[in-house]
């Protein structure tokens, strides 16, 4: 299971002051806490057929969902801030969802640096995109 992009890991360290062991251990823990407590409840698999077909009575063919993408706010970084300050004037990384007909999100995408285009973000996630899956 992939917890967290490596990039991701180097930036919170320098954000909040901690190791970079600190850092993976407690993504790993939350990830599985995470799993044990909440997935039964809120972790479902999507029947992509039922999904394609509710798309289809709204008018939507051959969807199977929608997305976008929003900046979520972080703390200034001393070195490489260029990359995260984005066109609204303050620094970020951005957060990509996937949602079905439900408005329920299927997918959660996160960690690109503010001046990437969305569509490059999409391109480039990891959604089961024309794999069967």
């Amino acid at each position: 299971m992939k917890l967290a992009i490596l990039s991701i890991l180097y930036y919170v360290t320098n954000q909040f002051s901690v190791g970079k062991s600190m850092t993976r251990e407690t993504v790993q823990q939350v990830c599985l806490d995470i799993q044990n407590v909440l997935a039964n409840h809120f972790i479902h698999l999507i029947n992509l057929q039922e999904v394609v077909a509710s798309f289809y009575q709204i008018g939507f063919s051959h969807c199977t969902g929608t997305t976008d993408s929003t900046h979520i706010p972080i703390l200034f970084l001393p070195q490489g801030t260029q990359a995260f300050s984005n066109h609204k004037g303050y620094f970020s990384i951005i957060l990509q969802g996937y949602i079905d007909y439900q408005v329920h999100f299927t997918h959660i995408f996160i960690g690109w640096v503010s001046r990437t285009h969305d569509a490059h973000i999409f391109h480039n996630s990891p959604l089961p995109l024309n794999d069967g899956e």
